[in-house]
């Protein structure tokens, strides 16, 4: 009897209570939706979004807010949403104006990405500490729960501090994180952004929460720029340092490679180039590809596909002058800004660039591995440089060699310790 009588005391009040609890700003990602992923990544979405999912809220947008203003409803589907569309829907058209822009660099697998944000105070509003957290399906399997590899998770900004001012407009430069997932980068992924007067707590972020005193939720859908119908996104990657045999005279030669990948989904074409910032090496590509006079190179004649696999390219940098020298690559295919709409952002790209450092091995001792691969030898050698973490390799292609050994030699030798001698 005891229960049932104090149910029939909730239920006298459950209305005002509920109506009460769930008014806030929700966000719109799909919560038992469709995900509207293309393809083999159509799936239904399990993002928390509404009450019932603990599903974030702000239940007061007038203090702060991300872009201009933020809007007050009972619940992710609520039909009575003031900005006249409920927030769960079929596509993304909820009006979130908080993004500024996004903006991929193409220098890594996978790339960092820079994102600023607008926040907002209220002229009316007291200001004060709030923390920024970002979340994006980078997997695209309808979720926001990944670790993609060490270093690649989901929850890709944590409680970034931001302090507001009443009256004032700041646009926040976020942390860069990486944005891909293997060789590939998301194209149509969801994000979560939270704007919060309180800091998450705990090792993981979902994307949940419940309610927040004050702030905004918004959802974006993250698209890859397309030019002529076509989403390509081109990166470059070369060795950090070329190192020539200790003692080598002007005309010494050392052969490196480069590679460049399409992290996009479409086949396009692609340009780079490799120029000298100082003296004292001279690179050309071995062996010169076709059609490609002077200038930036092109990659071939002719249609050209860069997926799946990457294109290996192979350059010759022959000594001429003292060492070290610098020289930077860069890659494109194009270069199209940020550009931020109501139903979500497309990225920009920024160009894939990088630099060469050509130098003398110091006059020490080194242990080098050497690993046979296809066409070449890899000589990897330990990290025993100043400033350098990790390791360093050197490639050797036939006609070529490296410390005293013929490529020809280096094969003989197979895999194993070698020391290259002073």
């Amino acid at each position: 009897m005891r229960a049932i009588r104090s149910l029939r005391v909730t239920a006298a009040a459950l209305i005002p209570l509920l109506t009460l609890a769930c008014t806030g700003d929700f966000g719109d990602a799909p919560d038992a939706g469709p995900t509207g992923y293309p393809g083999l990544f159509a799936q239904t979405g399990q993002f928390p979004t509404m009450q019932a999912s603990d599903g974030p809220f702000a239940r007061d947008v007038d203090q702060a807010s991300l872009g201009s203003t933020g809007s007050i409803e009972n619940d992710a589907d609520d039909p009575a949403d003031p900005d006249g569309v409920p927030n769960l829907g079929p596509v993304n058209t909820d009006s979130d104006d908080g993004i500024g822009s996004m903006v991929i660099f193409l220098v890594s697998i996978p790339p960092p990405a820079v994102m600023t944000v607008n926040v907002t105070g209220d002229p009316n509003g007291t200001g004060g500490q709030y923390w920024i957290n970002v979340a994006i399906d980078l997997n695209m399997d309808g979720d926001w729960e990944d670790v993609l590899a060490p270093g690649l998770i989901e929850w890709v900004v944590r409680n970034f501090p931001v302090v507001v001012t009443p009256g004032v407009t700041l646009p926040v430069r976020l942390p860069p994180f990486l944005f891909g997932n293997g060789n590939r980068l998301p194209d149509g992924a969801w994000m979560r952004i939270l704007l919060s007067n309180e800091r998450l707590t705990g090792p993981a972020w979902t994307g949940g929460g419940g309610g927040f005193a004050a702030g905004e939720v918004e959802d974006h859908v993250i698209n890859l720029p397309r030019v002529a119908g076509k989403s390509c996104a081109i990166q470059m990657a070369c060795p950090n340092t070329v190192w020539f045999p200790r003692g080598s005279p002007i005309g010494a030669q050392v052969n490196f490679g480069c590679a460049i990948n399409n992290l996009g989904a479409d086949q396009c074409r692609a340009r780079y180039s490799m120029t000298q910032v100082t003296p004292g090496a001279a690179v050309v590509e071995t062996p010169p590809p076709p059609c490609m006079p002077n200038g930036p190179l092109r990659l071939r004649c002719g249609p050209t596909r860069l997926i799946p696999a990457p294109l290996p390219l192979n350059f010759t940098a022959t000594k001429v002058g003292a060492l070290p020298s610098q020289w930077t690559y860069r890659a494109w295919a194009f270069d199209p800004p940020s550009v931020v709409t109501p139903e979500g952002v497309i990225l920009g790209f920024g160009d894939s660039v990088g630099d060469v450092l050509f130098n003398d091995l110091p006059a020490e001792e080194f242990t080098a591995y050497t690993e046979l691969g296809e066409g070449y030898v890899s000589l990897r050698i330990p990290s025993s440089l100043e400033g350098i973490e990790g390791e360093e390799r050197a490639i050797v292609y036939p006609g070529g060699s490296f410390g005293g050994y013929t490529y020809d030699a280096l094969v003989s030798h197979g895999a194993g310790p070698i020391s290259i001698a002073p």
